[in-house]
């Protein structure tokens, strides 16, 4: 306890910093009889020498900037009770390797993850809605994206330059996906959509809206020749970039 700052509010704890030796840090659930219920922005802001994070249930919001370049946490275990994950919460842990969000999060920020470059995998708990702009932007190992069927919102450039990703899944009830949301994803090979969406539509991997009259995205690492099909009215911005 000694080795965090914090704030007391109508019974709450929030952590504002962190003084300890690095390393593994536990976050303890409670303190000075008050339950830990929030990370504040910027609590561990470039704390290199943190490797490991663990994040009670207490918990519920990490906020903005909380663990921004944490450039040695290889690991991080967020508490089942968490609900919002900040703006560039994670941005620039460059050896973070695996992420499980859990459950009760229904949105992952801005920038939430950018430039996670050691990021290999990353489990979407099932009552995320949105995805914000640049949330997975130069996750450059990161393979295959599944999107559970909550979500609805897929931001700006949220997985730009995501240059291993090869397969994202889309789930049923995605209505909005946005300018450059897989953009120079050069080994991506197959966008798939759930047919219950009544807003996109996939072909071969190829992204379309519901009714194949706009040709969204052609994704970048299909190789050889391609038809269009004689359905399509529509080419769409940076269909086939790159």
């Amino acid at each position: 306890q000694a080795q965090f700052t914090f704030t007391t509010n109508s019974g709450a704890i929030t952590i504002t910093g962190y003084t300890g030796p690095g390393g593994a840090v536990v976050i303890p659930s409670s303190t000075n009889g008050f339950p830990v219920t929030s990370i504040g922005s910027a609590a561990f802001s470039n704390q290199i020498s943190v490797t490991i994070v663990t994040i009670p249930s207490s918990v519920t919001n990490i906020g903005t900037y909380a663990f921004y370049s944490c450039t040695g946490m290889t690991n991080i275990t967020i508490g089942s009770n968490v609900t919002n994950i900040g703006n560039s919460t994670f941005f620039s842990c460059t050896k973070l390797a695996s992420v499980k969000i859990p459950n009760g999060v229904t949105n992952i920020g801005n920038s939430a993850f950018q430039s996670c470059t050691s990021l290999t995998n990353v489990i979407i708990g099932s009552n995320v809605t949105s995805i914000g702009y640049a949330a997975f932007q130069f996750c450059v190992i990161l393979p295959i994206v599944t999107l559970t069927s909550k979500v609805t919102n897929i931001g700006n450039d949220a997985f730009f330059a995501c240059t291993s990703l090869t397969n994202v899944v889309i789930g049923s009830n995605v209505t909005s996906i946005a300018d450059s949301a897989f953009e120079s994803c050069h080994k991506l090979t197959a966008i798939t959509v759930g047919t219950a969406n009544v807003v996109y539509s996939s072909v071969a991997g190829v992204l379309f809206d519901k009714n194949q009259t706009t040709l969204i995205q052609y994704p970048e690492g299909i190789a050889g020749s391609y038809t269009i099909p004689n359905s399509v009215t529509n080419i769409g911005d940076s269909a086939f970039w790159f």
